[in-house]
C-alpha cells in the first residue's frame, strides 16, 4: 500500500489529517526523507488552498515560503512574528 493522506474540513477553524499506510504490523519512527516531507507538506498546502474559508495556518517556518509559492499563493510579508501570504487570481 502506497502511503496517503486524507485531510477533512471540520469547521471554519478545524482540519482534520489521516496518514494511512501498510507498516507490515511495525511502525518505525524515523525521520522521513526530504522528497517524502515535500510531498506530504504540499498535499497539505492544496488542501489549504481549496477552502476559501480556512484563512489561517500554525506551522513551521522551515520550507514554508517555497511550498506556499509552489500552491497558489504569493509571499506578502515575512516577519519574525508571522509570515503573509495572498492567494494568487
Amino acid at each position: 500500500m502506497v502511503p496517503y493522506q486524507l485531510v477533512l474540513t471540520l469547521n471554519r477553524t478545524t482540519i482534520a489529517s489521516l496518514v494511512l499506510a501498510d507498516f507490515d504490523d511495525a511502525f518505525v519512527n524515523t525521520e522521513i526523507g526530504v522528497d517524502t516531507a515535500r510531498g506530504f507538506n504540499r498535499h497539505f498546502v492544496a488542501q489549504f488552498a481549496y477552502f476559501d474559508h480556512v484563512r489561517h495556518l500554525i506551522t513551521d517556518r522551515h520550507d514554508l515560503t517555497s511550498d506556499m509559492t509552489w500552491a497558489p499563493y504569493e509571499l506578502v510579508d515575512d516577519t519574525e512574528r508571522k509570515i503573509s501570504f495572498r492567494r494568487r487570481s
